[in-house]
């Protein structure tokens, strides 16, 4: 168990602890090949500090495309029954341009059983339900993972139709509406269609009505 907690009172800092170890297990590497994390003696292992940097990862997900689509939602702005090919730019999330490459292919390392069909079905509310159907991880950035969808720079605001081909072209690992499957594509989808909405990032929004939220506290 690890964390650091924090209380702010008025603006001031009231009361800060931390526990537990930012650094106890750690892989090795041997020949080339990555062994399995072990627990590392306590002299190696590396305590967290009130400095400890933390990776919430998919955290993010709920504290900035869930609150914008609410608010979307809440302002009439966006319909969460609406299919994503009919977003603008999005016109090709549809079979036609699905492409099986790099460990995406039929029966390939990625886990793709068989060719499934209706991607023009899925809309926004499948994918904050993870049941659009959509492979777990494309790795864009991986060219030997990702194949013809290889793309780096997936952070570049300037390069959004890129990234919108590489997913209109991601193929599916489950038929729609049938299983339950984390997808990272889900959100990135999510996050790219309120960016579009709003015709901003998706941080400019939620930043806003934080500072509004803020102010009325």
């Amino acid at each position: 168990v690890l964390f650091r907690s924090l209380v702010c009172r008025h603006g001031q800092i009231a009361w800060r602890h931390h526990a537990g170890q930012a650094l106890k297990y750690s892989t090795e590497v041997i020949d080339h090949t990555v062994h399995k994390a072990r627990l590392l003696p306590p002299a190696k292992q590396v305590p967290v500090t009130a400095t400890t940097r933390f990776d919430i990862a998919s955290n993010t997900k709920m504290y900035a495309v869930n609150l914008a689509l609410q608010m979307l939602v809440g302002q009439g702005r966006i319909d969460l029954s609406r299919q994503v090919c009919t977003f603008p730019g999005w016109e090709a999330f549809r079979d036609e341009s699905t492409v099986y490459t790099g460990s995406w292919t039929v029966g390939g390392p990625g886990g793709i059983k068989s060719p499934f069909t209706g991607k023009k079905t899925i809309r926004l509310v499948d994918l904050m339900h993870h049941r659009g159907g959509l492979v777990p991880d494309p790795q864009y950035p991986n060219a030997t993972v990702a194949g013809e969808l290889y793309l780096q720079n997936l952070d570049d605001i300037s390069n959004r139709t890129d990234v919108i081909d590489r997913i209109c072209r991601t193929p599916l690992m489950y038929a729609p509406h049938t299983e339950r499957a984390y997808s990272d594509v889900d959100y990135m989808i999510l996050g790219l269609i309120v960016e579009q909405v709003v015709e901003l990032s998706q941080r400019a929004p939620v930043r806003a009505r934080a500072r509004e939220d803020a102010d009325h506290a």
